[in-house]
């Protein structure tokens, strides 16, 4: 039962609030006795999770309000009546209008070269160090709302770019295919797969003509997920990222040093000017006040002076998990890199 209502949890996340007709605002159930079905979708995703449960209902209901009830019974059966589902638990009851499965829209079929993340979980942390970074109303092109699945040679690259920044984070996969694959999906659709996709285990990337799925199977459930490209050509982002051989300055930090020294920075300005000589000194003022700290490092060589916005230096630092960063800079007018395992975030410095 608790497989139930997990699975149908992650169903009604991607459920959208506004409908254009009633069967979209449902979840699709569907129970032979032994293998429970449960499916949801919107103009971006689909979500298709099958489940170990002896409930027999082929319908659809509204999954919210049954989401809602199921946390809070227990003991609970489930009987399908010609025009509604009724939930029994103790003592309560509750009986919820239903559609016909016939009404339900159809997923899209997979098809398209395949390949596996080992570890599910690389793929959810590259969606949070990158998904933060499109702005919806950065540009009115749809592509540059829009996150960058690149594969190429047993890596897959995961791309995220506005004006002002840029993140790629790098997974090592089992190489199936040899072609050059690239897909665009929404900032929507990033987040819906943070709320959905599994935190371990092995899963499965497929790339279709319009479609990029994501299957896994565990010993509590199986998922399948369809998600719907954008259109569009995304930027030759490579040529953003400033090459290793033209730093000029280089610096070692414990991530929680440096993410505190910025916090405590934040409190009186939001931009700051970076001093790198014998020391990294930062420093600024508003109307708040004043502020400078020296920050300690791991290792440091080279000097420069810099100004950089504080919030876009905070947020992928917030997102890292590993304890020693780097940044790496080039010039006072170019970009500055920020690196740790498998991640590179790159952002223009404030020029005034």
């Amino acid at each position: 039962m608790n497989n139930f209502v997990k699975a149908l949890k992650k169903a009604v996340s991607i459920i959208p609030r506004n409908v254009s007709y009633p069967a979209l605002g449902t979840v699709l159930l569907q129970g032979d006795g032994k293998n429970l079905n449960i499916v949801a979708t919107n103009d971006e995703i689909s979500i298709k999770i099958t489940v170990d449960c002896s409930f027999k209902i082929d319908c659809c209901v509204n999954g919210k309000l049954l989401c809602d009830f199921l946390q809070s019974a227990k003991d609970v059966q489930l009987e399908q009546e010609e025009q509604s589902l009724k939930i029994y638990s103790d003592n309560s009851e509750l009986e919820l209008p239903i559609f016909p499965s016939q009404e339900f829209p159809s997923l899209p079929e997979s098809t398209g070269d395949k390949i596996s993340i080992i570890f599910a979980s690389d793929l959810k942390d590259s969606l949070k160090k990158v998904g933060f970074i499109p702005i919806r109303e950065w540009h009115d092109e749809s592509f540059k709302t829009s996150i960058l699945f690149d594969y190429q040679y047993g890596l897959l690259k995961v791309v995220a770019s506005d004006d002002h920044r840029l993140a790629v984070c790098l997974i090592i996969t089992e190489e199936e295919i040899t072609e050059h694959k690239k897909a665009l999906l929404s900032r929507d659709v990033i987040l819906g797969l943070e709320n959905i996709l599994p935190g371990q285990g092995k899963i499965d990337v497929q790339f279709g003509d319009n479609l990029l799925t994501f299957s896994y199977a565990d010993v509590e459930e199986s998922m399948v997920i369809f998600t719907r490209l954008v259109s569009g050509e995304f930027p030759n982002y490579e040529r953003v990222v400033p090459k290793e051989e033209l730093g000029c300055c280089d610096c070692e930090f414990w991530r929680e040093n440096l993410i505190q020294s910025l916090k405590r920075a934040s409190l009186v300005t939001d931009v700051i000017n970076i001093v790198v000589n014998d020391n990294f000194e930062i420093s600024g003022f508003s109307e708040r006040g004043k502020f400078k700290e020296i920050v300690p490092t791991i290792e440091s060589c080279g000097t420069i002076e810099i100004m950089c916005d504080l919030k876009h230096l905070l947020q992928p630092l917030s997102r890292i998990e590993d304890e020693k960063v780097k940044l790496k800079f080039v010039g006072e007018k170019s970009p500055m890199v920020l690196e740790s395992k498998n991640y590179i975030y790159v952002v223009m410095p404030v020029i005034i």
